[in-house]
């Protein structure tokens, strides 16, 4: 071992001088240090936390110093880093609390609340609820709105007055007589059995199956966590339940008269459900009896569906003849409406037809061994030859001469009878039916006057 180094680990006392100086500075940077250590939790120039910082405004707060956690869901995520005065000095402070943990985002709608640690009080922390992650990032300060203080005892019984002190006192003498009274609280013990009726009512609320209260609790939490996850969706709900309850409120008179007469019609509803229960209980033996062809009913439905098709397009292109019909039908309203007097007039011949000329014609002539209506033919025949003879001067014999310079018919005639003719087919006949009038007059010049044009 060198002699510098063997002096160095083992000094001689008599080559080592004192140096207080020196000792008295190392001993006062060593004393700050530690007095800096204990004030701020940390060590200068070796402990830098980094982060971002949000600002929180409270109306109070108490026991929060510079050394105050900031936690998220009970996880320690920053420090308090700073307190001063909040947008009114007078009414508020403000935190700045520094976010180490570069996972949190606090959002516009942010909370911030200072609570205890433990349940018997103590230091405190801030218990930071970032937003819901659908709101914008915050660009300021957490307002006083959405922040708050925990409830200190002192804030409870500070709003207590004289009074209320004088009727605590009295209330604590009051229990002291009950409890003097071991008669009384004995009969009220005993009237303890009596609350099995109050379980009997609350065993309901647990549910039809064992869990139901517990599930019901469970649903109810995941959906007021859903509400609250989305702040806008929430406004969007209570902007639109109190629109749906103004509407109600606007119509609560008529909302009275229906609650008036929902007894009347509950009662006749019941009694006219207990009716169609009656009739159910009978249709059900003719539905089960009309199962099978409703069966086959729908393969026939299937199978017409092509010719259905057919029809509605039929009836389709039908509309315009029948929007064109309209003048008939209505010409025909009027003819109905004129002929119904003509039908009513001919109500007694009809009449009289089938009660007396009908029978008369079926019954058989002692005459002619032929029943009457066999008779009507050969009768007219008979009559037709008869008159045949005969014209508008009487009685004619026709003979067929020629007609010239010795017959009684001369050629004048012929041409007055051929004009008179044509003149008569021409205003008789329709105008495509005068072209045959030539024909005709000569086919009836021959047959009258025995001779051709």
């Amino acid at each position: 071992m060198s002699p510098s180094l063997r002096d160095f680990l083992d000094p001689v006392a008599s080559k080592n001088s004192a140096r207080p100086t020196r000792t008295g500075a190392i001993v006062l940077i060593a004393g700050l240090l530690l007095i800096v250590l204990v004030v701020t939790n940390s060590v200068p120039f070796i402990d830098s936390q980094s982060g971002y910082t949000v600002k929180a405004d409270f109306a109070s707060f108490n026991g929060v110093n510079t050394r105050t956690p900031v936690r998220v869901d009970g996880v320690d995520v920053g420090v308090v880093t700073g307190i001063g005065a909040g947008p009114d000095a007078l009414r508020s402070s403000q935190l700045n609390l520094l976010i180490t943990n570069s996972s949190v985002v606090v959002h516009s709608n942010a909370t911030a609340s200072v609570r205890w640690r433990t349940v018997l009080g103590g230091t405190v922390y801030v218990d930071l609820n970032p937003g819901s992650p659908d709101a914008p990032r915050l660009t300021g300060s957490i307002p006083v709105s959405r922040t708050s203080d925990q409830v200190e005892f002192d804030d409870l019984t500070r709003i207590y007055n004289g009074s209320t002190a004088q009727n605590q006192r009295a209330l604590l003498a009051g229990l002291s007589s009950t409890f003097a009274a071991p008669a009384q609280i004995d009969h009220s013990v005993g009237a303890l059995p009596d609350l099995t009726t109050v379980g009997k009512g609350l065993a309901p609320y647990q549910g039809s199956n064992a869990g139901d209260l517990s599930e019901l609790v469970a649903g109810v939490a995941h959906t007021v966590a859903k509400l609250g996850a989305s702040t806008s969706s929430l406004q969007k709900l209570v902007a639109g339940a109190n629109q749906t309850l103004g509407a109600i409120d606007a119509q609560s008179s008529a909302l009275d008269q229906i609650l008036e007469l929902s007894p009347g019609t509950l009662n006749s509803t019941e009694l006219t459900a207990h009716r169609l229960d009656i009739t159910l209980a009978k249709l059900n033996p003719l539905v089960q009896h009309l199962e099978p062809a409703a069966r086959l009913l729908a393969s026939t439905s299937t199978a017409l569906r092509p010719a259905l098709d057919q029809t509605n397009d039929v009836l389709r292109n039908a509309q315009p003849l029948l929007h064109a019909a309209t003048p008939t039908f209505s010409n025909l309203l009027v003819a109905a409406e004129r002929g119904t007097p003509l039908l009513t007039a001919l109500d007694a011949p009809v009449a009289r037809l089938n009660s007396n000329i009908l029978p008369w014609l079926a019954q058989r002539s002692s005459d002619t061994r032929l029943l009457n209506y066999e008779s009507i033919g050969p009768f007219f025949s008979v009559l037709d030859e008869a008159a045949a003879e005969y014209d508008e001067s009487g009685y004619r014999l026709h003979l067929s001469t020629l007609v010239g310079s010795a017959s009684v018919e001369d050629e004048s005639m012929v041409t007055a009878g051929k004009s008179a003719l044509m003149a008569t087919c021409r205003s008789a006949a329709k105008p495509r039916q005068r072209g045959d009038c030539a024909a005709l007059s000569s086919t009836l010049a021959d047959w009258l006057y025995g001779g051709g044009l």
